[in-house]
């Protein structure tokens, strides 16, 4: 079986890449126990007094969507990282909707 994790790889060219391995793998259980795919990062940031997006001086955030494995359901799951080589999982950003009306994720 195929595990479906988010792996990274690096560029000095942005044509040719190299893989480095898996940045994010499933945690059995959890929201994201039947994959992890589909992923942005971006970084860390906050509003400031004036109302303004200040970037932080370290770290990152990932989106990504997170497949459960207890009801097959897809949610915008996050983590962060300070090296964008080593994650620590967040848990849920965004999740299902329920009813007719709802948004899903």
């Amino acid at each position: 079986t195929k595990e479906k994790a988010i792996s990274f790889a690096v560029s000095g060219n942005g044509f040719a890449w190299s893989k480095r391995g898996i940045a994010l793998r499933p945690t059995p259980g959890s929201l994201d126990g039947g994959g992890c795919a589909r992923c942005n990062v971006v970084k860390k940031a906050r509003f400031n007094e004036e109302g303004f997006w200040e970037e932080e001086e370290n770290g990152w955030i990932m989106f990504y969507e997170g497949v459960s494995s207890e009801d097959g359901k897809h949610r915008i799951l996050a983590a962060e990282s300070d090296d964008l080589k080593t994650w620590n999982k967040l848990g849920l950003a965004v999740d299902v909707g329920e009813g007719d009306e709802a948004w899903d994720a």
